[in-house]
């Protein structure tokens, strides 16, 4: 028999190699990030820095 689940919960993000803290998706990586018109991405890039962000969600997938 399926079970149907939501897939958007039980997500965690963060920066590459620092704490991750839950979210629900879907989630903006950028939206804490600073913004500059220095940014190297200029107006392409929303004048963001840019970062290395990851996003991690563990769930069980039973054999039937």
């Amino acid at each position: 028999m399926m079970k149907k689940i939501s897939f958007c919960s039980g997500w965690y993000f963060g920066e590459t190699g620092k704490e991750k803290t839950a979210v629900l998706l879907p989630h903006d990586a950028t939206q804490t990030a600073d913004r500059s018109p220095n940014a190297p991405s200029g107006s392409g890039g929303a004048y963001y820095f840019g970062g290395c962000y990851e996003y991690s969600k563990t769930f069980d997938a039973p054999a039937e």
